[in-house]
């Protein structure tokens, strides 16, 4: 265990007072002191060096000092990592994430319901709580009334973790019981105060070192999917790229999430193809395309998996690497090739200040060289 983690594991639980609403519910009183602490805590976290997972199982009891959630397998929040570009689910973590994927990811994307990542990710203020949504009456969420109600879920509320770059990497949620009062607007307030550090978390998160040296496949993988989330054909190739998906192995009839996501989404939108981006173990980076196809009578989804494209993978991982939007322009020229002074003319700047952005880039990517540049945002 990193000593970041033995550190924060150590403090005490010193979060609030707890007091009883009109309504006899348990009402938590943050202490300002409280979320100092916590705001400092995540902000050490996000140096810390973890991917994207163990951030996420770091950071969750951090939040949840500020802002309790539920006992039980929702006491800590759930994170919904998400393609900046596409905000389709990449991956999703949290205390109790063995669930059927195909299941959630067909409710995301297919159920007609409320208070989803796509919702609050589009919503400017970057918070919604199920109340809001349903103006007071949860039991319009079909969600809530087929397992949130049973499993004791009465609040939720949905964050999303908007970086400063104004790009939504990830949303959470957190959850509470009957016996807790509702989020009010000092738990809005905290949640919308942190959610660019843990923005920056999740966005550092995806650089973490590759665990695999396994070679990414040749040719690309086709896997068609049904309705209900089931592979009803799969090429060649396909299973050597799902061994490359994080969260394996896959056993059969199986598929990762981010293949569910572009399935789903893809049957959802009947017209358009969703495109997801992800990194793999090996620390290359895939493109998810899906196509609407038809098997039999029944429509299904046809999702394609292949190496990343330059022109997909290029502003995800200038993005990644916390590129200003002119630091990205520059990063495009030198991968066509352009010397420092026709930088500079197509960009209309000085030489100087081309130089000074390219010491930036290099400074901010980890390299040394142009050709270290390229490999490093193009070549994944």
């Amino acid at each position: 265990m990193p000593a970041i983690l033995r550190a924060l594991a150590r403090r005490r639980r010193c979060h609030d007072s707890v007091i009883a609403d009109p309504d006899g519910r348990e009402a938590v009183v943050m202490d300002s002191r409280a979320g100092d602490r916590v705001r400092h805590d995540l902000g050490k976290l996000v140096d810390a060096g973890l991917d994207v997972a163990a951030f996420c199982a770091a950071a969750g009891p951090l939040v949840t000092r500020a802002v309790p959630s539920s006992t039980g397998a929702a006491e800590t929040p759930t994170w919904y990592a998400l393609d900046p570009r596409s905000l389709l689910i990449i991956g999703v973590h949290g205390p109790d994430c063995e669930f059927d994927t195909a299941a959630q990811m067909r409710w995301e994307y297919i159920d007609d319901d409320v208070n989803k990542s796509i919702d609050v990710a589009q919503n400017p203020t970057g918070v919604q709580t199920l109340a809001e949504v349903t103006d007071g009456d949860p039991w319009l969420s079909p969600i809530y009334r087929d397992y949130m109600y049973d499993h004791d879920l009465a609040q939720e509320m949905l964050v999303a973790l908007r970086g400063t770059d104004g790009q939504v990497w990830a949303t959470v949620r957190l959850n509470r019981p009957r016996a807790m009062a509702a989020f009010d607007e000092s738990d809005r307030q905290f949640m919308r105060s942190v959610a660019p550090c843990l923005a920056e978390g999740i966005r550092r998160g995806l650089l973490a070192d590759a665990t695999s040296d396994v070679p990414t496949p040749a040719s690309p993988g086709l896997v068609v999917v049904d309705r209900l989330g089931l592979p009803v054909a799969m090429s060649a190739t396909t299973r050597e790229w799902l061994a490359l998906f994080p969260g394996g192995p896959w056993s059969d009839g199986e598929l990762p999430l981010p293949v569910h996501a572009v399935s789903f989404a893809t049957l959802a939108e009947a017209s358009a193809s969703a495109v997801l981006r992800i990194r793999l173990i090996n620390g290359h980076w895939a493109t998810l395309h899906g196509a609407l196809t038809e098997l039999g009578t029944t429509g299904t989804a046809s999702v394609i998996i292949g190496p990343a494209s330059r022109e997909h993978l290029a502003p995800l991982t200038a993005a990644i690497h916390g590129l200003t939007p002119r630091e990205q322009q520059v990063a495009e020229l030198v991968l066509r090739g352009h010397a420092t002074h026709r930088i500079a003319r197509r960009l209309e700047i000085s030489p100087y200040t081309a130089q000074e952005h390219l010491r930036h880039i290099f400074a901010k990517v980890g390299v040394a060289s142009r050709g270290e540049l390229v490999a490093a945002l193009f070549l994944g």
